[in-house]
């Protein structure tokens, strides 16, 4: 699937709660359902209490995000809808700390989410591990490799941030979200992206020192976490270059050669 229907937490769900009518559900299991596994909208109230299993649920066939889940979409619509979910025994929550939960901004729902009946905190934020940036002055090309954590740009902006280390007051930023064109972007998979963009953009930073690598959503640039890579400048050597420089080397050798055979030759000759 490409990103946007990945991204599409709208995929049909397992179970719809629709209109003024009330779903409680519990010690009920949903697993590896393609959608999401309860869905809510024109004034619904469900409730998933802690002995209900959510186990890998919205995990389209072929997902570009290895790790983009949906457990639970609010939709609003008429009249406000209410969702109450126990995260207790829902997988994504233990294994990534993502319970997989949406409500648009706009929509009139309330959601409220629990893990050992205390508070659950929003999604995760987007972290950086490791990066590395090579510089290919053959296509004049940059590529930025970066691994980490909850880097799905669904329902959200997120931002890549380039500086040399220590030296933040001068910085290259690039926004990005489903639908961006440029830079080019390579989703592997939740934890890897790819960026390549024309390296001219980089020019203003010092390619021989280390950077700091980091992505962060749009505005919060406070809960970054960045990652240090030294770039690599890869030049290739043309092949006139490589022919002459074999020849400088083999030439002197025959040379040799043949004039050694003709010292033995006269030798022979002599005697």
């Amino acid at each position: 699937l490409g990103l946007a229907e990945t991204c599409n937490v709208g995929y049909y769900a397992a179970i719809v709660a629709d209109g003024q009518t009330v779903v409680q559900i519990s010690g009920s299991t949903i697993r590896t359902f393609e959608g999401p596994a309860v869905r809510a909208l024109n004034g619904a109230s469900v409730t998933i209490d802690k002995n209900t299993i959510l186990d890998n649920n919205g995990l389209r066939n072929r997902n570009t995000l290895s790790s983009f889940q949906t457990n639970v979409v609010c939709e609003g619509g008429i009249g406000i809808s209410t969702v109450h979910i126990a995260l207790d025994n829902v997988t994504s929550f233990a294994s990534t700390g993502n319970g997989w939960i949406f409500s648009s901004q706009e929509n009139s729902c309330i959601v409220r989410a629990t893990f050992n009946d205390q508070p659950a905190l929003p999604r995760s934020f987007p972290y950086i591990n490791s990066a590395n940036v090579a510089i290919r002055n053959s296509n004049k090309a940059a590529e930025v490799t970066t691994n980490g954590k909850f880097l799905e740009p669904c329902f959200r902006t997120l931002v890549l941030e380039l500086h040399e280390k220590n030296k933040d007051d001068k910085r290259v930023t690039y926004e990005f979200d489903i639908d961006s064109q440029q830079p080019n972007i390579e989703y592997l998979d939740s934890q890897n992206i790819i960026f390549q963009f024309p390296y001219t953009l980089l020019e203003n930073l010092d390619y021989t020192v280390e950077w700091e690598i980091g992505i962060y959503e749009s505005g919060k640039r406070e809960f970054a976490s960045w990652a240090s890579t030294q770039p690599t400048e890869i030049r290739i050597i043309g092949p006139d270059i490589d022919i002459k420089l074999i020849l400088s080397i083999v030439m002197p050798i025959v040379v040799f050669i043949i004039a050694r055979q003709q010292i033995k030759r006269f030798v022979s000759q002599k005697e």
